[in-house]
């Protein structure tokens, strides 16, 4: 389950994720969901309110785009394109720097439907 994070850097950036969230969402499940071959409701995309107070580093992106999943190979294979199909998207073309950060960290998850486990990836089994 791909999880995605938008972190923007400062609070006029956090207006435009708000104000673009519902484009930013859909086109983005539709990125990864075509690169790995994900569904789309597995995929969650997120944006983060400006978590930085005062002295900010002006030489940082606008917005990091922090995609975070368990190890796999085939994900792995693919995760440089994945990233070029992010970067550039149009709806992030205008902003003057952005990151995109594709991360594989071994952990455990699950998904649960109506108090039952109906999807799960084992602490270092992968798939």
């Amino acid at each position: 389950m791909p999880l995605i994070n938008l972190i923007p850097r400062n609070t006029g950036m956090e207006d435009f994720l708000t104000y673009n969230i519902v484009e930013i969402r859909r086109t983005l499940k539709e990125v990864v969901s075509e690169t790995w071959h994900r569904p789309q409701h597995d995929i969650v995309v997120n944006a983060f309110r400006c978590p930085y107070l005062g002295n900010i580093d002006e030489t940082t992106a606008d917005c990091i785009i922090s995609v975070v999943t368990n190890p796999n190979p085939d994900l792995e294979a693919s995760a440089d394109t994945l990233r070029e199909e992010i970067a550039n998207l149009p709806i992030f073309r205008e902003l003057d720097m952005v990151e995109v950060s594709i991360q594989f960290t071994v952990h455990s998850w699950c998904l649960m439907e109506k108090g039952e486990i109906v999807d799960q990836v084992d602490y270092n089994k992968g798939e």
